[in-house]
């Protein structure tokens, strides 16, 4: 069985679109997810160098 990368790329970007679109979010809610995440990471101490 042969895989279509552009195929899978797709239906990717769909799922994630739908599911954002549904939670009422956009990409800047992403970021500053990953950035809180981050931030938390090294107030911990288990990044070394943030």
């Amino acid at each position: 069985m042969e895989h279509n990368p552009v195929e899978i790329w797709e239906r990717s970007t769909s799922v994630i679109r739908t599911a954002m679109n549904a939670l009422k979010l956009d990409a800047a809610d992403l970021v500053s997810g990953a950035a809180r995440g981050r931030l938390h990471q090294v107030e911990e101490g288990r990044v070394a160098h943030p």
